[in-house]
C-alpha cells in the first residue's frame, strides 16, 4: 500500500513574526476610527503641538490625548518636544509596514477636508504668523549680533549663491523671502536682472536696506508670501534661515512652487534638529531646525525635485543644512 502523504509541520512562531502580527492587529485597531483618520490627515505633513490640535478638532485634551497615544503606539506619528510643547506629525515610513501604510496614508490624503477643520487651520496659523511678526518688529535692532552666535550670514550667503551659480535656466526675476541684513540679497543682485526681497516686518527691511540698497536691481516690499500674486514670474526663490520662523514650513513651499516659473529654483538654507531653547527667546525661532527628509519630503509633496545638498558645521553645536529643488513641470 502507498504511504500516506504526512501532513506538512505548521510554522514555527518566531519573535519577527509575533511583532509584525501584533503591529499589524495594533495598526488596523489605530486606524479604525473616524476622529482618529481626521488626525492623520491634519498631520499629513505639518507639525501641530497638542494644545493646536485641541483647537484645530475641536476636542479636549484629554481625549485628543488618548487617541495620539494609540496612534504613536502604533508607529503612525512621531512626535518632538519643542520648548515646552509637544509637537506630532505623521511618520515618513512605517517600520513593519511601510508599503501598506503609504498606501493607507494616501487612500486618507484623498478624502476631502473639513471646510470647518481647515478655518481653525487657518486661525492656527495665522496665530503662528502674528507671533513672529510681532518679535521682527520689536527686535529688529539686536538680531543681527544673535545670529552670528549660530552662523554668520556670510558663510551661509554664499554657499547659497554657489548653488543659484550652477543652476540652468534664465535669470531674469528672483525673489528672497526674509533677506536679513542683505547679504544673500546683494549676491542675487549680480546674477539675476531684478531682484525682491520682502518681509512682513518694516524693521526688518529697513536693515536689508543698509546691506543692498544701493542696487539698483533691487526692490524691497513688506508683504508676506502667502500675498504675492499668483502668477509665476519668478526664476528663483530663496529662503536663508527663514523656514524655522514661518507659522507652516510646508505650506511655504508651496507658495515657492506656485510663484515659480517652469523649471524654476528653490534654495533653503536653515538649521538641522538641535536642542538650543534660547533661540526661541533670543531669535524668534519657531522650530529648532529640520530633519533632512522632512524638507525633502515637503519639497517632493509639492513638485518638487531635489537638485543638491550641502551641510555647513557652525559653532555652539548648529549645523547648516542647504538644499537645492527644481520645480518640476506638471506632466
Amino acid at each position: 500500500m502507498p504511504r500516506s502523504k504526512q501532513p506538512s509541520p505548521l510554522p514555527v512562531a518566531t519573535a519577527a513574526n509575533l511583532d509584525a502580527t501584533d503591529s499589524l492587529i495594533q495598526l488596523t485597531r489605530a486606524v479604525g476610527e473616524h476622529f482618529r483618520l481626521d488626525v492623520l490627515k491634519l498631520l499629513a505633513r505639518e507639525s501641530y503641538a497638542v494644545s493646536e490640535l485641541c483647537r484645530i478638532l475641536q476636542i479636549p485634551q484629554p481625549a485628543l490625548s488618548h487617541h495620539l497615544k494609540v496612534l504613536f503606539a502604533a508607529g503612525l506619528l512621531s512626535r518632538r518636544r519643542e520648548g515646552t510643547s509637544l509637537f506630532y506629525r505623521r511618520v515618513l515610513r512605517h517600520t513593519h509596514h511601510p508599503e501598506l501604510v503609504a498606501n493607507l496614508f494616501n487612500s486618507i490624503d484623498a478624502l476631502p477636508p473639513s471646510p470647518e477643520q481647515q478655518e481653525h487651520v487657518d486661525a492656527v496659523h495665522e496665530l503662528r504668523r502674528v507671533r513672529g511678526v510681532k518679535f521682527f518688529t520689536e527686535n529688529a535692532d539686536s538680531l543681527a549680533e544673535q545670529r552670528t552666535r549660530i552662523c554668520d550670514p556670510s558663510t551661509y550667503a554664499e554657499a547659497a549663491d554657489e548653488l543659484l551659480a550652477t543652476m540652468p535656466g534664465p535669470r531674469q526675476n528672483a525673489l528672497e523671502v526674509g533677506p536679513g541684513e542683505g547679504q544673500l540679497l546683494s549676491l542675487l543682485a549680480e546674477r539675476f536682472d531684478q531682484v525682491l526681497g520682502i518681509d512682513s516686518a518694516a524693521q526688518m527691511l529697513e536693515q536689508a536696506a543698509k546691506g543692498a540698497g544701493h542696487r539698483k536691481n533691487v526692490r524691497l516690499a513688506l508683504q508676506d508670501v502667502a500675498q504675492l500674486d499668483d502668477t509665476p514670474s519668478f526664476d528663483a526663490v530663496a529662503a536663508a534661515m527663514v523656514l524655522h520662523h514661518q507659522p507652516s514650513p510646508q505650506l511655504f513651499f508651496r507658495h515657492a512652487h506656485r510663484l515659480l516659473t517652469n523649471t524654476g529654483h528653490l534654495v533653503i538654507v536653515d538649521l538641522c534638529p538641535h536642542t538650543q531653547e534660547w533661540v526661541r527667546k533670543t531669535c524668534g525661532d519657531f522650530w529648532l531646525g529640520f530633519e533632512p527628509d522632512q524638507l525633502s519630503d515637503w519639497g517632493k509633496a509639492c513638485g518638487f525635485k531635489l537638485t543638491a545638498s550641502q551641510y555647513l558645521s557652525q559653532n555652539n553645536g548648529f549645523q547648516l543644512q542647504l538644499h537645492a529643488f527644481t520645480k518640476e513641470q506638471a506632466q
